[in-house]
């Protein structure tokens, strides 16, 4: 009587936990709980595989070594994969498709049983869209869901493909269905033994009642590659025909060839037919290769631009501005911004065919935190100070710009600003605009006849800089610190040119450009050898001070102050002790400089050619002696002191406590110098030499 209520008992239990942990088993004789025997073997049994989402229950048996089982044995459940099938009290639940060993445990004996999680199967397969409808030439991609006998939606399965009849239509491993031939045809999408099926219509073709063809540009230059031409079929209502395909062809090889896909290899100057074909329509239109020797004339100044004659959206050079204005027959619509002008993050600007005026009232960059799009466009500064309002591409920001112009208005210089995380994009661009990338990360194309001038800052790291077809490139490499040995491509050529692995992370190639100029710029701790530059390089040189104590430096003989064309020298170094740094040439011409101050140091520069001479403050002083200077520039509170030296430009001092005293100054012209006091700035003339320091 008291075994029946004890099995009775445990049957119930049975049934309500679906476990054996306490109740032994079916196999040896049943004692009575002993916590004085050892269980020294484990046996698991129950179902060895399950579907995904699925749960079963396994049992456990404990037994002593002479085989009795242990019915007060309690257990420990694992398993060897909880990303396939995951274990509690014996209940295994399976979580995705795979194998895994489940092991209970009890004291120091355990046992196991390998479990298979089986995908749960396809029950239904349904095809989007359902009843496709398609003309000759047309395709559709199809996609196949695939559930499982509750509705579930099930992924990652496989489906395979066919087409009742692949006269009609074709299909993909993929799902993609191509129409050949008018007719009906069904397309059969099957997985696991389930399938669905899809009737298609195919229609014969609208008729093409004409191509339109567009060029990339109204001015392809020879040798350029990166010019790609498209076609666009209509029927007789002007609705565009999707699907078609043209062939290409030109009338003259020799001047212009056109592959299967529109790409245009202009080999030389003169005058082709491109045709665009598609079932027994024709569409051409006329192609003007200009000669690349109108762009190598430029090789006189590095600042002129060619401006075709018949292009409506270029401007003209105005002299009485010193800057380029709108033709007089330019009838586009003319808006004018000014610094408080900006693009919002997740903001999209576009400009088509107009002239945008920039003329800011302060000292102030216009923001682009979002996308800015310029398209058939000119772009006009109208500043009143150099550099007084850029465009500054910030993180997230875009900027693109296609088959338009940009250009001071005066005398005053541009810069544009790219910053880390900006994206910069130009096609047929042409602009008399110096671009920088100040630091950080920075996505930069430009290909088909565009103008890149730009400087490539020492804290550029991980930015991505690819320039194709460019009609004018002029690199300024400013170097961090660290050793390194330049070699310099060619100046006035056209020609590929990869820079070496200077910038951390980060890819700067040119293919196919017209190489103007590369200058290089040395910063505190940079030492660099530069050979073989006959055809003359020009010099930056940073040259900081800490907070700590003013340091002194001195730099002499940077090119010729009588003649910009410079000095050839077989081998010379300079060297600033003060700062670590230093230039060693070889074979190798240093043509114009621009040393810059900033911090506590004293800079003394003699006998120089010096472009863009400034001082940006911060404690700074500056001295220049017998020297041929185009600008001079004090901000922050610097100080300048320039004797006995020759002025071509003009002279800006902006900020308190910003002073520039010359003695003995003199101008390339009959005219006084044009002096730019902004801020509290202050411009001296002294009646005696030397310093006021």
């Amino acid at each position: 009587m008291r075994l029946r209520k004890r099995a009775r008992t445990c049957a119930v239990g049975i049934l309500a936990s679906l476990a054996l942990t306490a109740c032994g088993g079916a196999d040896g004789p049943s004692t009575p709980p002993d916590p004085g025997v050892n269980v020294s073997q484990v046996r698991v049994s129950g179902p060895a595989s399950l579907d995904e989402g699925q749960t079963v229950t396994l049992q456990a048996t404990a037994m002593t070594a002479a085989g009795t089982v242990v019915a007060a044995a309690t257990f420990t459940w694992t398993s060897s994969d909880p990303t396939i099938a995951t274990v509690a009290g014996g209940r295994v639940v399976g979580v995705k498709a795979g194998n895994a060993t489940i092991a209970a445990t009890s004291g120091s004996a355990s046992g196991s049983i390998a479990i298979v999680v089986k995908p749960v199967p396809v029950g239904s397969i349904t095809i989007v869209p359902a009843t496709p409808t398609l003309a000759v030439g047309q395709s559709v991609q199809l996609s196949a869901v695939t559930k499982d006998s509750s509705g579930g939606t099930l992924a990652g399965r496989t489906v395979s493909w066919t087409s009742s009849n692949v006269a009609v239509a074709t299909v993909s491993a993929t799902g993609l269905v191509a129409a050949i031939a008018p007719g009906t045809v069904t397309i059969t999408a099957a997985s696991e033994g389930k399938a669905a099926t899809a009737a298609l219509t195919v229609e014969p073709a609208a008729p093409i009642a004409s191509i339109n063809i567009t060029l990339p540009a109204d001015r392809i230059i020879a040798g350029a590659k990166t010019e790609i031409a498209s076609a666009t079929m209509v029927d007789s209502a002007g609705q565009v025909l999707p699907g078609r395909s043209a062939s290409w062809s030109s009338d003259q090889p020799s001047i212009a060839t056109v592959d299967a896909g529109g790409r245009i290899n202009a080999i030389s100057a003169g005058a082709v037919r491109i045709t665009a074909a598609s079932a027994g329509k024709t569409a051409s239109v006329a192609l003007t290769i200009e000669p690349r020797s109108q762009y190598e004339s430029i090789a006189s100044s590095n600042w002129d631009f060619l401006l075709t004659a018949n292009d409506a959206r270029s401007p003209v050079w105005n002299d009485a501005r010193q800057g380029w204005m709108p033709r007089s027959t330019d009838s586009r619509e003319q808006i004018v911004i000014d610094e408080t002008f900006t693009v919002a993050a997740g903001q999209q600007i576009q400009w088509d065919n107009k002239i945008v005026w920039i003329r800011p009232k302060a000292r102030r960059n216009i923001a682009i935190l979002g996308t800015l799009a310029i398209h058939n466009s000119l772009i006009l500064w109208d500043q009143t100070e150099h550099q007084q309002c850029r465009f500054d591409v910030q993180r997230g920001g875009s900027l693109i710009i296609q088959n338009s112009y940009a250009f001071s208005s005066n005398q005053f210089w541009v810069n544009w600003d790219y910053d880390d995380g900006a994206t910069v994009s130009f096609d047929h661009f042409q602009g008399h605009i110096w671009t920088e990338i100040t630091g950080g990360a920075v996505q930069y194309t430009s290909v088909n006849a565009s103008t890149v001038w730009m400087s490539l800052w020492a804290g550029m790291r991980n930015s991505a800089v690819a320039v194709s077809d460019a009609s004018s490139l002029y690199f300024e490499l400013l170097l961090p610190a660290g050793t390194f040995s330049l070699g310099l491509p060619r100046k006035l050529v056209w020609q590929d040119w990869t820079l070496p692995l200077i910038w951390s992370g980060s890819s700067v190639v040119a293919t196919n450009s017209f190489v103007v100029d590369r200058d290089v710029t040395l910063n505190n701790g940079t030492n660099a050898t530069v050979t073989d530059a006959s055809d003359g390089f020009s010099l930056g040189w940073g040259v900081s001070g800490s907070t700590g104590p003013y340091i002194n430096c001195e730099l002499r003989d940077l090119g010729n102050p009588a003649d910009s064309n410079g000095v050839l020298y077989a081998a010379k170094t300079w060297s600033l002790p003060c700062t670590n740094a230093s230039l060693t040439i070889k074979n190798s011409r240093i043509m114009r400089a621009w040393p810059f101050t900033n911090g506590n140091v004293h800079l003394k520069v003699y006998n120089s050619y010096l472009v863009d001479t400034r001082n940006y403050g911060n404690g700074a002083t500056y001295e220049v002696y017998d020297s041929n200077i185009e600008l001079l520039s004090a901000t922050s509170g610097g100080r300048m002191y320039i004797e006995n030296s020759t002025l071509r430009q003009d002279i800006e001092v902006n900020g308190p406590g910003s002073t520039i005293y010359s003695y003995g100054l003199r101008t390339a012209s009959s005219s006084p110098p044009a002096v730019y006091q902004e801020s509290g700035g202050k411009y001296l003339v002294l009646a005696l030499p030397g310093p006021p320091w």
